[in-house]
């Protein structure tokens, strides 16, 4: 849900970082789309999204950017849209963001981001499928 403070009054930026439950063998997406629907419905032009949920390569701009567009702003042109992998629990998200440098990948070419966001989702899980494997 959204903090009280930004309900209806837009953001600057904003980090989705929610469950994503295996349901039957699928990773259960509700929550994210939830959240990328809230957000659009307040979304102002210059306002950065970030999606950071495990989720797979694919998510941001398949499933979140949909949602954010639907009231007719453009990610890359009117607002942007990022991917940063998560690599903590979710309960210490707040604290995490306060302290730490995290890597967020994203649509547009930035300095110093040269990896597109399907890319990083897929460097996210790629040391850990090498490592299962072992």
């Amino acid at each position: 849900r959204l903090l009280p403070g930004c309900a209806g009054a837009g953001f600057d930026v904003a980090v989705i970082s929610v469950p994503t439950p295996m349901t039957d063998g699928l990773p259960d997406l509700s929550y994210i789309e939830a959240s990328a629907a809230e957000l659009g419905a307040i979304l102002k032009r210059g306002a950065c999204v970030i999606l950071e949920s495990t989720t797979y390569p694919g998510t941001t701009d398949e499933v979140v950017q949909p949602l954010l567009e639907e009231k007719g702003l453009k990610a890359g042109v009117d607002f942007l849209l990022a991917f940063s992998p998560e690599r903590v629990m979710r309960s210490s998200t707040v604290s995490r963001l306060r302290r730490s440098i995290q890597a967020v990948l994203g649509s547009r070419i930035v300095p110093m981001v040269l990896r597109s966001m399907r890319t990083g989702s897929i460097q996210r899980f790629a040391p850990e499928a090498r490592r299962d494997k072992v």
